[in-house]
């Protein structure tokens, strides 16, 4: 997993979130997504579970696309986005297990 530290940390962030902000307005949405910190441990992630929970994945086994998630109804989204160099297969298998689906974009 990605780490960062201290002011570092909190650059990344804040950028993350001017992208998100800037993105939101060009494309016409009502709410901004909202950027977490970074996380070093994945059990954390248990803790932001919403309607539809995926993560993007490039080994995808089932070739299950974000398009055909969002296609679904739903009010809460997390999308996790993994480490430059992508999740371990281990990785995977234990967001699997938290309940979130690998998707390819």
């Amino acid at each position: 997993m990605v780490q960062l530290k201290g002011e570092n940390n909190f650059k990344k962030i804040e950028r993350w979130t001017k992208i998100c902000k800037e993105a939101s307005e060009q494309s016409y949405r009502n709410q901004v997504p909202f950027v977490h910190d970074v996380e070093s441990d994945l059990k954390v992630l248990q803790q932001y579970q919403s309607d539809v929970n995926l993560v993007c994945y490039e080994n995808v086994a089932e070739k299950l696309s974000i398009k055909q998630f969002l296609q679904q109804d739903f009010k809460t989204i997390t999308v996790v986005i993994g480490p430059e160099g992508g999740f371990t297969p281990h990785e995977i298998a234990a967001l699997y297990s938290y309940q979130y689906y690998p998707v390819f974009h």
